[in-house]
C-alpha cells in the first residue's frame, strides 16, 4: 500500500513532546510546524527527539500532529520508545509515524477527495 498524492500532503498544526525525567520533572513543550510537508516533518520529529533523548534520563513522549483538515495522529511514549539507543529511538519512530500517517493520510483521501 502506497502514498501516491498523500505524500505532499501538509500537516500544518504542531506537535508536542512531553518530557518526564526521574526528578519528576515535566517539561511541555509545543512548537508551531507551519506547513512543513511529509519528510520536513518527519525530520522535524527526529531533531526534537534527539534533543529530548540527550537532555532527560526517562524521556516519556507524546506527539500530536494535525493536519488541515483538523485530524490528529497522537503518538504515547509505548510506540516511539521501542528502542534501548537513541539510534534505534529514532528510527522507531520514523517507522511508527510514517505508518501512522500513511493510514491517516488514506482515510482522509477517500473522504475528502
Amino acid at each position: 500500500r502506497h502514498m501516491a498524492s498523500g505524500q505532499t500532503r501538509k500537516w500544518t498544526r504542531f506537535f508536542q513532546v512531553i518530557l518526564d525525567t526521574s526528578a519528576g520533572f515535566w517539561a511541555r513543550q509545543t512548537q508551531q510546524v507551519g506547513s512543513l510537508q511529509f519528510p520536513e516533518l518527519l525530520d522535524a520529529l527526529c531533531i526534537l527527539t534527539n534533543a529530548a533523548l540527550s537532555s532527560a534520563t526517562e524521556t516519556r513522549f507524546e506527539f500530536l500532529v494535525a493536519d488541515e483538515s483538523g485530524s490528529h495522529v497522537v503518538f504515547p511514549s509505548e510506540e516511539v520508545l521501542l528502542g534501548t539507543s537513541s539510534e534505534s529511538t529514532v528510527e522507531n519512530l520514523r517507522r511508527n509515524l510514517v505508518r501512522v500517517l500513511r493510514e491517516r493520510g488514506e482515510r482522509a483521501d477517500d473522504a475528502t477527495d
